[in-house]
């Protein structure tokens, strides 16, 4: 697996369920915006449609994480047909969406213009052992921990969670054989 977007999700309710998206101002000290509340009631939502669409995991097995991601991208219209990123969408999504405190509408676009060099980079042919493109999966993470590193040194959170959370995000899990439990990363 490329990536461990369950990693940028601190609100994890436990290890078999797909956690939360969109909760990345959690380790930053402002106050958050009534936009940014709307924007994640918005994709709790979505995302409450989707861990319902794609049911409960077996027994003993992981979270599908690939198919959940790629059904939210579905969702939003930032996946093609073809289960490539579709550009234009995806920039807007973050661009006007995903943005919504002023230190983070301030790097949007260059954070856009990043995830999706990074996205078209890697090996679209690659997909989870579920079938699932991981796609939507890698241009997430790419953008959650973008904004989340994003948050102004002064501001930044500097308990012993939100130091690990903020090392855990920045590692590069391809091909590094067994990915830290999400609980790690869970308060």
């Amino acid at each position: 697996m490329k990536f461990l977007l369950c990693a940028l999700l601190i609100a994890l309710a436990s290890a078999h369920e797909p956690p939360g998206l969109f909760e990345y101002t959690k380790c930053c000290k402002i106050q958050i915006s009534a936009a940014t509340t709307q924007f994640i009631d918005s994709m709790t939502k979505l995302e409450d449609e989707c861990k319902q669409e794609l049911g409960e995991p077996e027994q003993g097995k992981p979270p599908k994480f690939p198919c959940f991601h790629e059904c939210v991208g579905n969702k939003t219209n930032m996946i093609n047909a073809d289960e490539s990123l579709n550009e234009d969408k995806y920039r807007s999504f973050i661009t006007t969406q995903m943005a919504t405190e002023d230190y983070q509408k301030a790097v949007a676009d260059a954070i856009a213009t990043k995830c999706i060099e990074k996205v078209n980079s890697a090996d679209g042919s690659e997909e989870s052992p579920d079938g699932c493109s991981e796609t939507a999966m890698e241009a997430f993470h790419c953008a959650s921990k973008e904004l989340i590193n994003a948050c102004p040194a002064d501001k930044q959170d500097n308990d012993e969670h939100c130091v690990h959370f903020r090392e855990f995000i920045n590692r590069d899990f391809k091909g590094k054989g067994p990915q830290p439990s999400p609980q790690t990363v869970s308060k």
